[in-house]
């Protein structure tokens, strides 16, 4: 895999897979102002996204401030679904986090546009390096880099290509979404030019994400629904008690029409048990108010649930549309760039070939060599700033700064320059052997 497919493939597909890190590299670790999704399963009303605040804490409702600054994604989902679990009282909490935005990397020294970049999971200091565009443009005198433009000009038109691929995988996976489906397929040729193993990767991302928004989603309905269904059987509980009550509210009408009807049977009846009678017939009526009162508020929560359930997946498709439409103009974009990055490249090709030979003459190996980029990253751990003398392959982290240092190449003619020959010995100067102030003294 090239160094520029392989450096958008994250700029533009940074998620949870990536932020994982590869086996035996330093995990990824959230710090300040990194962006992340905190899903609750079943718990609409407790996923919401944010930032870590200045502090290194997700402020969180329910269950306050927990430390995440310096954690690792696994180590933040353990400690909130201890929270939730322990702090909130939800029982069996799953408790998913998953990146947006993390802090950039800075780049200076001997660079032409220093300042800070997207950080990048496979991000290394020549990749940050030929971000930043490589080495600045030597004076007239000394001629311009051609083999670092060069090689900056391939690294354009492999992170196009790359890009272009990702938007046109992005879009069959909005597409999908937007859509509803169960499944979606890349387009034929979307893969154009890209190696296997990152055109994996690139799939194998998108569908990650589009598997995990999807059950994302399919958990809110369900839940949403199980609610509907305790709901209707709230109502069906609610009608049976209405139907008891009524039967209880006409026995005690008869009892009460039979003591009424016949003069005799009345004045034997003492008026205490009418009394109580009339009493328990209004008590009947108020339940069979206050039963009918709640078999319209469950009929009411079942017509709010039912509008979010259709609201709920409206949204998701409203989202996957909107962004649709934003990808369809990344793509016309990409492709208007994507044939002058490919002309470029191509002439670049030819100079690389030529060992880096411009328009002031071929330049040898040793001098290509001689300007090869010294790195060094400062990186915050644990409080402190350390200082690493960096390869260009070391993985870099969110918040690095990396220094770029280019020795002067080294002068054809010191090259070739030989030793100067010690002073011929005369007698005319009178130097004496062991004396080298001698020679100094017959001059003058």
């Amino acid at each position: 895999m090239s160094a520029g497919r392989a450096l958008l493939v994250a700029l533009f597909c940074l998620g949870g897979a990536l932020l994982s890190g590869s086996a035996g590299a330093e995990p990824f670790r959230l710090g300040q102002d990194d962006k992340v999704d905190v899903r609750v399963f079943g718990r609409p009303d407790l996923s919401m996204s944010l930032k870590i605040d200045a502090d290194g804490n997700l402020r969180l409702p329910l269950v306050g401030s927990v430390p995440a600054a310096g954690q690792t994604v696994d180590a933040v989902e353990e400690r909130l679904n201890a929270a939730y679990r322990d702090g909130a009282g939800i029982v069996g909490p799953k408790v998913t986090v998953t990146v947006l935005e993390t802090g950039p990397i800075f780049v200076g020294g001997a660079v032409q546009s220093p300042g800070r970049y997207p950080w990048a999971s496979d991000l290394t200091p020549a990749k940050a390096y030929a971000l930043a565009g490589g080495a600045p443009r030597l004076s007239e005198s000394g001629g311009p880099l051609l083999a670092f433009e060069s090689y900056r000009a391939v690294e354009q038109e492999e992170q196009t290509q790359t890009r272009l691929a990702s938007a046109v995988l992005r879009r069959a996976r909005l597409g999908a979404e937007a859509a509803s489906a169960a499944t979606f397929e890349p387009p034929k040729g979307w893969a154009e030019g890209l190696a296997t193993a990152q055109a994996d990767e690139l799939l194998t991302r998108e569908r990650h994400l589009f598997a995990k928004r999807r059950e994302s989603l399919a958990g809110e309905v369900n839940n949403l629904k199980r609610q509907q269904q305790i709901l209707v059987e709230q109502d069906a509980a609610y009608r049976a008690s209405l139907v008891k009550k009524a039967q209880q509210r006409s026995l005690l009408q008869q009892e009460l029409s039979a003591m009424d009807g016949e003069a005799t049977t009345a004045r034997l009846v003492p008026v205490t048990r009418l009394l109580t009678l009339k009493r328990q017939i209004v008590e009947v009526e108020n339940d069979q108010r206050d039963i009918e009162r709640r078999i319209t508020e469950t009929k009411l929560q079942g017509t709010i649930t039912e509008t979010t359930i259709a609201n709920l997946q409206n949204a998701r498709i409203v989202e996957a549309s909107t962004q649709l439409a934003e990808v369809e103009r990344e793509l016309v974009s990409l492709r208007d760039s994507l044939e002058p990055n490919r002309r470029r490249a191509d002439i670049a090709r030819q100079v690389i070939g030529n060992g880096g030979a411009g328009a002031r003459g071929a330049r040898t190996e040793r001098d290509a060599r001689a300007r090869e980029p010294l790195f060094s990253i400062r990186r915050q751990v644990a409080g402190r700033t350390e200082v690493i003398q960096a390869g260009p392959d070391t993985p870099l982290m969110p918040r690095d700064l990396v220094q770029v240092a280019v020795p002067a190449p080294v002068p054809a003619s010191a090259e070739r320059a030989p030793a100067e020959p010690p002073a011929p010995q005369s007698s005319a100067t009178g130097t004496l052997p062991g004396k080298p102030g001698a020679a100094a003294s017959a001059s003058r």
